[in-house]
């Protein structure tokens, strides 16, 4: 409240001195607004004024006449108001926006401290003496040392107004005094007596003030409801006075049943005050009008306490379950205590003329509700279902035990009831029914399971990238029967690879590796679910399941987590060595029939431990220490060209050898003590190794119709030429492959072969050998035996057929091959498309931010290939018109990600050459998780590429954004005397602009 000490009519005079310079580069603008307006005039008084509060001029304590007829869409009562900001400006006309209920005082200043109501107490009996500029000052004083918006502006004002005006000072005080002894700040509601009798009183009815006296006086009525009346009265309505003294009433009991009783006063005086509020530029005011009745209400109604009067007992039933969880398949006990309420009548047991006490029968009943707690309720919830009852009968008070077999999974809650009706001849005796709510933490226990899982490998011996799978039951524990909606969650690790196989120990080795994970849910005992897996590497694999109580979707009906062994053989697979390579050639095709064969054998793909491995208990066999070698008589005239791999029915063992199943190279025959010799002339000759398998490495032939292997021996006849060829069977684009020939018989001099490569074709469409993209040197051939096309490369995947010719020396055909037959072909095999995907967020993933996804289309060599670095350049791998689906998935905070319905996706044609892509922006308007899952597909609409759902590179949890601390603001002051502003100063290169303001005086 700041003011000049000069007087002034209702009118303004606004006087306005203004020089600006303003450059005409400068973007300034300066606008100033300086109001002047009265504050006072005779019909609220003036005050009292004090110095050295303002800047400049003195501080009028004293009220303030009303310029704002509506405030915030309500007319604003016509009366006093008073400052709250001391050094701010004056409200002028409409600059009060706001109308509310003051209820708390903030009491800046201890000696003149008082509540809301003794300051509206003062202001109703004080404020209409205009003429009594003390007491206006001294209401003023109080108002700011109690509900200024500013505590040290308050605290500045009282101590000026101590200093400079002590009978101000004094006359606030006398006004404090005042208040404090006669102003209502409580209503007491009163006490009752008798709780439970027959009689009683109901004490401290009144007023009390700030010191604890008693306020006469003040107009009050007390009502009765229920069974009882007043002794002065003889009816349930009392109406009177508040006295020097709390007032006192008795009364008495008409029935049995529940009492309660309201006081109302009536309120001449506020208790509250009403705060018109500014825009902070100018003060805020207090008024005594725009009393709001709903928070300020011309009549108190104090509720009283309810209480009872009786003339019979009331019993009293509890119990306490013996267990907070119980095993599913066991039994649920509950203790059950009967006592005589306390606090009702004499709050003992009634009694017979016998002396013996009032039989009570009651009933408990045992209930099953389900997966998940109830609600404390006071009837038995709907889809409650009944275990069983136990009925007992109490002859005073004590307690009985209950019991029950459970068998599902969930809560079972207890509840007992002693019906006042089925209490037969004694029923008068008892008040009312003896219960308690439903679904009480003491009456409550938890059925839990203790599921175990056992597994079983489908397949014991694999291959790598054969699918197999593990076979997991789940087993409840005895006695316990499968609930309706249980899941049981279980989780497996796949182990591996080992070279051999592990133990079993109840843990898994510290750093094993893992080739896999997944996740069952069962939903019925007993049940075997399959979860299948497949590797691209050999080695031991073991899989090792649990059930966490902790993943569980009610963890609590868990008892503790299980966890099967590491390494039991039955869920244990070998992924064996699925070939090995082979690579072998005899000596000499022509064998004298007279001489000895010989062969050199190199062998790969056996683990480094081959042969070492002794086998594990009874269940993994031993490795086998040797491979044979044999020697098969393939007979005379052979058709070559339609054998297969396979040793045909009718080739006969001419010689068999062993060598160890090891890596390396062997040479066969060399041994003096065990030749190969004995051959039958004309007949042709065949090495092939083999390896019969075990637990570690799968079964091994090398090929019938290796032309590499074969030998031929001599009749006594010339052989016709001829010429068998073995091609290259399976390459990746880019690599070099060629074919090898085998020329047979009795070679003419001067002969020689020429080697052609056509396509690449499609495998699907017939071969054509028309036009070759490689064709070889002319490569002499002096005898029989093998020769080599040379290498060549193709960059595009399909079908390459090679056709050989071997020609005279004159360039006639002696002998040429077929296009496209099997052993004259070779596979070229396209890499694998392979999609990486990583999620991506800013804003420190809070919402309001984007997220998005990254997509790295790549490629992969494709199964039976080594996986070694990725060329620079391959060929692109996707299909033209190639598509990517990215979908974005929600789940609120707490929930799982569960992938069903996208809340917005974004589609991709992939571009033959370019690896990365970037999804569109998706802004985050909720807490939660989002995860993207990427699904490509061929233009056909067969799927490429599926991600997986909650992929941990593709899951973003977002939070909400934290509020920062709210910043200081500059404190604003001003008076009524003199206001400066500068509201903008613009400068920009030379220019300046510059604002000033004479001061305003009220006139």
């Amino acid at each position: 409240m700041s003011h000049t000490s000069v007087e002034h009519p209702r009118g303004m005079h606004r006087k306005w001195s203004l020089v600006a310079l303003v450059s005409v580069i400068a973007l300034g603008f300066v606008g100033l607004v300086m109001p002047s307006w009265a504050s006072w005039d005779s019909s609220v008084g003036k005050g009292v004024e004090i110095s050295g509060v303002n800047a400049s001029g003195k501080l009028r304590l004293g009220p303030h006449i009303n310029q704002t007829p509506v405030a915030g869409g309500v007319a604003v009562d016509n009366g006093p108001q008073w400052c709250i900001d001391g050094k701010k400006p004056d409200p002028g006309a409409n600059d009060l926006i706001s109308v509310s209920t003051l209820t708390e005082s903030a009491k800046h200043v201890a000696e003149l401290a008082l509540e809301t109501p003794q300051m509206a107490y003062l202001l109703a009996k004080y404020q209409g003496h205009t003429s009594d500029d003390l007491t206006l000052g001294a209401l003023a004083l109080l108002v700011h040392a109690n509900f200024e918006n500013t505590a040290s502006v308050a605290i500045e004002i009282a101590e000026a107004a101590r200093a400079q005006n002590p009978a101000l000072w004094n006359r606030a005080l006398e006004l404090v005094d005042e208040a404090r002894n006669s102003a209502a700040i409580d209503y007491e509601s009163g006490a009752v007596e008798g709780d439970g009798q027959r009689t009683g009183k109901i004490r401290n009815l009144g007023t009390p003030n700030a010191n604890g006296a008693w306020i006469p006086g003040i107009p009050m009525t007390v009502i009765l409801n229920g069974p009882a009346v007043f002794d002065a009265t003889g009816t349930n309505t009392w109406s009177g006075t508040t006295q020097s003294a709390p007032v006192e009433l008795t009364w008495s009991s008409t029935g049995n049943g529940a009492v309660t009783f309201q006081v109302t006063y009536a309120q001449e005086v506020r208790r509250t005050l009403t705060k018109l509020g500014s825009n902070g530029r100018v003060q805020d005011m207090i008024s005594y009008g725009n009393r709001d009745l709903r928070s300020d209400p011309e009549e108190i109604v104090q509720p009283g306490n309810t209480w009872r009067v009786i003339y019979d007992f009331q019993p009293v039933v509890s119990s306490q379950v013996q267990a907070q969880f119980v095993a599913a398949g066991g039994t649920f006990r509950d203790e059950i205590m009967m006592r005589a309420d306390p606090n009702y009548g004499s709050g003992d047991w009634l009694t017979l003329d016998d002396g013996s006490f009032v039989p009570v029968s009651s009933v408990t009943s045992l209930y099953y509700v389900g997966l998940d707690p109830v609600s404390v309720s006071d009837a038995v919830p709907v889809g409650a279902v009944l275990v069983g009852e136990v009925p007992l009968t109490f002859a005073g008070p004590g307690s009985q035990q209950v019991s029950f077999p459970v068998t599902r999974p969930g809560y079972y809650v207890a509840k007992t009831l002693a019906a006042k009706d089925a209490q037969g001849e004694y029923a008068e005796y008892v008040h009312g029914d003896a219960s308690y709510q439903f679904g009480l933490e003491n009456e409550m226990s938890i059925a839990q399971i203790k599921p175990t899982i056992t597994t079983v490998a489908s397949d014991k011996l694999v291959l790598p990238g054969q699918q197999t799978s593990d076979k997991v039951t789940v087993h409840l524990n005895e006695g316990a029967s499968w609930a309706d909606g249980l899941t049981v969650k279980a989780h497996g690790t796949l182990y591996g690879p080992f070279d051999v196989p592990q133990p079993q120990s109840d843990t898994a080795p510290e750093g094993a590796p893992v080739a896999a994970t997944a996740d069952l849910t069962f939903t019925a005992d007993g049940q075997t679910l399959e979860a299948p897996w497949m590797v691209p590497d050999y080695g031991f694999y073991t899989w090792v399941w649990d059930i966490r109580a902790v993943n569980q979707d009610h963890p609590e009906l868990f008892d503790g987590d299980f966890v099967d062994d590491f390494m039991i053989t039955v869920e244990t697979a070998s992924v064996r060595v699925p070939s090995l390579g082979h690579y072998s050639q005899s000596r000499e095709y022509n064998v004298d029939p007279d001489g000895r064969a010989f062969d050199t054998i190199t062998i790969s793909g056996y683990m480094d431990s081959h042969t070492d491995f002794e086998g594990l208990g009874g269940y993994w066999a031993p490795d086998i220490d040797e491979a044979t070698v044999s020697v098969y008589d393939a007979g005379v005239g052979r058709d070559w060209k339609n054998t297969g791999v396979e040793v045909p029915s009718d080739a006969v063992v001419h010689w068999q050898g062993s060598v160890p199943a090891v890596n390396g190279r062997f040479e066969i025959g060399y041994e003096d003590a065990d030749p190969i010799t004995g051959f039958t002339p004309g007949h042709d000759y065949v090495f092939v190794y083999h390896f019969p398998g075990d637990d570690r490495v799968a079964p091994y032939t090398s090929a019938f119709n290796d032309i590499r292997e074969r030998f031929h021996v001599p009749g006594d006849t010339p052989d016709k030429p001829g010429v068998l060829t073995q091609a290259t069977k399976r390459v990746l684009v880019g690599q070099d492959f060629s074919d090898t020939a085998l020329v047979t018989g009795d070679v003419p001099g001067g002969a020689y072969l020429v080697f052609e490569a056509f396509g690449p074709q499609d495998k699907d469409t017939s071969p054509v050998c028309t036009d070759p993209f490689f064709t070889s040197e002319k490569i002499a051939v002096e005898r029989a035996g093998y020769y080599e096309s040379g290498v060549t490369h193709v960059e595009t995947p399909g079908q390459v057929y090679w056709v050989e010719t071997l020609y005279d020396k004159d360039g006639n055909v002696i002998s040429s091959g077929e296009c496209g037959i099997p052993s004259e072909t070779t596979e070229v095999v396209s890499y694998e498309p392979q999609i990486h995907t990583q999620a991506h967020a800013d804003n420190n993933n809070q919402v309001g931010g984007s997220i998005w996804d990254v997509l790295t289309a790549s490629w992969k060599k494709p199964t039976g290939f080594a996986d070694t670095a990725d060329p620079a350049v391959t060929p692109w791998p996707y299909p033209a018109g190639a598509v990517t689906t990215v979908g974005l998935y929600y789940a609120a905070p707490g929930q799982t990600l569960t992938c069903e319905k996208a809340i917005w996706s974004d589609t991709i044609t992939l571009i033959e050459g370019q690896s990365e892509y970037e999804t569109g922006r998706y802004t985050v308007d909720k807490a939660g998780t989002y995860g993207f899952v990427e699904t490509t597909r061929h233009p056909n609409g067969t799927i490429i590429s599926q991600g997986k759902c909650a992929d941990p590179q593709e899951t973003v949890s977002v939070g909400n954004p934290v509020t920062p601390p709210p910043t200081g603001k500059l404190a604003y002051t001003g008076n009524s005397s003199w206001l400066l502003i500068l509201a903008c100063l613009g400068l920009t290169g030379s220019g300046l602009a510059l604002l000033a303001m004479k001061r305003l005086h009220n006139s």
